[in-house]
Parts: structure tokens; C-alpha cells; sequence
């Protein structure tokens, strides 16, 4: 898999459509030796646009597909080691 990059330089991974907190999180659960257990997650929207009662959900086969591809490369990883977000 190419990597493509940002016009800053950052690899524009999937796994890099994140924030810190969720890399503070992660150090915290490999830490504490809870990274490795079953977890569980949501996928969800936060609000429907003003007027709507109710949400069609579409494109659940690609978001499953998109989490089961999602990986750090090397690249990556070095990327977050040079600027302390992991350690």
C-alpha cells in the first residue's frame, strides 16, 4: 500500500483519521494491559440535520471493511514516535 501525504508532510494513513486522545487512550490501555482484551466500539453520527426524525444508514459493508484494513505501518508509527504522540 502507497502511503499518500499531507502538504505538511504527514502520511495520510486511515489510521491517522484520529485525534490525540484517542493515541492518549490507546497508551493508556497498553500500559494497564487492557489493549489486547475484546473491546467494543460505535459508529455513529452525533446529530441528524435540523428537521429530520429519523437516519438511513448506508455504507456499513465499506465502515466494517475500513476497520478490519486499519493498520500503523512503520512510516506511521515513526511519525508519531518523532513527535512524542506514542512512546
Amino acid at each position: 500500500m502507497t502511503l499518500l501525504t499531507t502538504p505538511m508532510g504527514a502520511p495520510a494513513t486511515t489510521a491517522m483519521l484520529t485525534d490525540h486522545y484517542e493515541f492518549t487512550m490507546v497508551r493508556a490501555a497498553l500500559r494497564s494491559g487492557t489493549a489486547f482484551r475484546r473491546s467494543v466500539f460505535e459508529l455513529f453520527a452525533r446529530r441528524l440535520p435540523e428537521g429530520r426524525r429519523y437516519g438511513v444508514v448506508a455504507g456499513v459493508g465499506r465502515a466494517l471493511d475500513a476497520i478490519q484494513a486499519f493498520r500503523f505501518d512503520e512510516e506511521t508509527l515513526n511519525y508519531l514516535l518523532e513527535r512524542n504522540v506514542i512512546d
